[in-house]
């Protein structure tokens, strides 16, 4: 059995919530061909895709405290 990659954990979590690859390129500030890479494995989660997906993974933490 294959591991998922990060970037295959991204295509699923992306179709998942209904976002398009153009959808989440504008909302994250890149390019929809920089999605599409990523979600390929031909570019690394970085710079503002990765900035963007931390910040969401904050704010969903914030519903889900942790005692």
């Amino acid at each position: 059995m294959k591991l998922a990659t990060p970037e295959m954990r991204l295509s699923q979590w992306r179709r998942g919530i209904g976002l398009s690859q153009k959808d989440l390129a504008r909302l994250a500030g890149v390019s929809q061909a920089y999605i599409s890479q990523t979600e390929n494995g031909l570019s690394e989660i970085g710079g503002e895709l990765k900035t963007f997906l931390e910040d969401v993974a904050r704010r969903r933490a914030r519903h889900f405290p942790v005692d």
